[in-house]
């Protein structure tokens, strides 16, 4: 005979990556005009980056017309894990630069930060698991076997993948720091449950 008992725990852990969304836009009747503005944006924009180590992600590039307006768009996003400095230097050089928008910060944990989440709340999976098992046994006047398998679920706070591509920066002038916020991690949710069946004596 066996019991088989599911523990979860939950908690919330301090987010140790940030990124930030960067949307270069040209609009203007003028085709040619909107391409220039994105251009001459996003050379902005990595020069900015390039004075930095943060990571350069996902940076695709868009243009639809509509209503004679050509929309001609560039986006990226920027990544720090640990320290912030950088990100928060970004948002202030970008934050008053034409046809550029910034938003964020938004947080995550890092693969290393997950991993950390997950062996904590594994354990506390697995004792909870235990004593609801034990309960049930003392209730029933038996004692608690060995355990004959275990069943970990897995953590639900996974991001999603992202493409990471190269960027050459123009050489030129940075724009002023205009903007000064305090990066404040926020706390990430993150459960995990472990599903163990024991023998019963």
């Amino acid at each position: 005979m066996s019991i088989r008992c599911t523990g979860t725990a939950a908690g919330e852990f301090p987010a140790d990556t940030a990124l930030l969304r960067i949307l270069v836009s040209g609009r203007n009747a003028d085709s040619q005009q909107a391409y220039r503005t994105r251009l001459e944006a996003r050379e902005v924009v990595l020069r900015v980056i390039a004075a930095t180590t943060v990571e350069l992600r996902a940076e695709s590039v868009h243009e639809n017309t509509w209503d004679g307006v050509t929309h001609a768009t560039w986006e990226c996003e920027v990544a720090a894990t640990g320290t912030f400095a950088e990100l928060q230097e970004i948002l202030s050089r970008l934050a008053a630069v034409p046809a550029v928008g910034v938003t964020g910060p938004s947080w995550r944990l890092s693969a290393t930060g997950r991993r950390a989440a997950r062996e904590h709340l594994l354990a506390e999976a697995v004792r909870n698991a235990r004593r609801e098992a034990e309960i049930i046994i003392r209730a029933l006047d038996g004692h608690l076997g060995p355990v004959l398998a275990v069943r970990s679920g897995h953590d639900s706070s996974e991001g999603p993948e992202v493409r990471l591509l190269a960027a050459e920066a123009e050489a030129g002038e940075r724009p002023p720091r205009t903007l000064e916020i305090d990066f404040v991690p926020e706390m990430i949710p993150f459960s995990e449950s472990v599903t163990v069946e024991f023998g019963i004596g």
